[in-house]
């Protein structure tokens, strides 16, 4: 049997994967003065603001100092953000990379992960807000201060491969937690800026620190000019991923299956450590939910609480 709260599964080129098991793990009762590292070029951060206002203990830095910091001094840190330095309306086309913020961060990531493929801060609502602060929620949920082990990364991946027309890795990305020896993070660009975003109802609430954050959040017009509720989808992500948005709209390649059935193209992921036994369990290495399965029924292993899966049914599902 599949133990609650074990890593979704490996996704791979057109393979539909369902949302079967939960990445979450419990949020923390309140930010309560956690403290974030924020790196930033500006004088204040967006996502500085916002977290301030939500409790976190905020230290912003800049990228150069930054990639002077050493592994042990990231550990302190609750979460790593990599946020959203879009200014003056225009949305931010560049990405830090390693050779800018060198790599001592990446080892010290061993907690949640949060990835956006938005510009939250571009958008600057309430609702913009609510998902810097959720997703940042969660990328420090798995912390513990008394053995600084369990940081999280927050990262906003803003208009960086908006125009990119062919699957492209992520490779900020790859030194963390293995994820490019399992295929990396994949991302495309060229989604309409009227795509609504679409809530993964299930996953959101799972995940602990999505309670209440609906597609809604996400819709059409919903974020003013020249902010996109979805600016690049992903094609593939590691078994450690579940999607909890995605672009449901026409021209978004159907890669994911929601564990309501829909399909779409994930652009919002949050990714737990996984283990080797959770790993194999994926479908590309013949584990116990069938590729292609999508929720159905109680015989259906892919079915919230059906099967030989998660045999919870999270409250709210649908």
């Amino acid at each position: 049997m599949v133990a609650a709260g074990l890593a979704p599964l490996l996704a791979a080129g057109t393979v539909l994967v369902p949302a079967a098991v939960s990445v979450a793990k419990a949020a923390p009762a309140k930010a309560a003065g956690l403290p974030v590292l924020v790196q930033g070029g500006e004088s204040t951060a967006p996502e500085t603001t916002v977290l301030q206002n939500a409790g976190y203990a905020v230290t912003q830095v800049t990228p150069s100092a930054w990639a002077g910091m050493s592994q042990a001094q990231f550990q302190s840190y609750a979460a790593l953000v990599i946020g959203d330095p879009s200014t003056g309306g225009t949305c931010s086309q560049s990405l830090p990379a390693t050779g800018t913020l060198g790599t001592a961060w990446q080892a010290a990531v061993t907690g949640d992960i949060a990835v956006l493929g938005t510009a939250p801060a571009l958008a600057g609502t309430a609702d913009a807000d609510t998902l810097v602060e959720d997703a940042a929620g969660y990328a420090a949920a798995g912390y513990s201060a008394s053995s600084q082990a369990g940081t999280g990364l927050y990262l906003s991946l803003n208009c960086a491969y908006s125009l990119t027309a062919t699957a492209a890795a992520v490779g900020l990305l790859n030194g963390v937690q293995g994820i490019q020896a399992a295929g990396g993070v994949m991302v495309t660009g060229g989604q309409a800026c009227g795509d609504p975003g679409t809530v993964n109802a299930w996953e959101a609430e799972a995940a602990g620190t999505f309670a209440g954050f609906a597609s809604s959040a996400l819709g059409a017009g919903s974020w003013p000019s020249p902010a996109c509720p979805v600016e690049e989808a992903f094609d593939s992500w590691p078994a450690m991923f579940t999607p909890v948005a995605y672009d449901a709209a026409s021209d978004a390649a159907a890669d994911f299956t929601a564990s309501d059935g829909q399909t779409g193209q994930p652009y919002i992921l949050l990714g737990a450590p996984v283990s080797a036994s959770t790993q194999a369990l994926a479908p590309s290495t013949g584990g116990e939910v069938p590729a292609g399965s999508t929720a159905g029924g109680a015989a259906n292993l892919a079915a919230p609480g059906g099967g030989a899966g998660d045999r919870r049914r999270p409250r709210g599902t649908r």
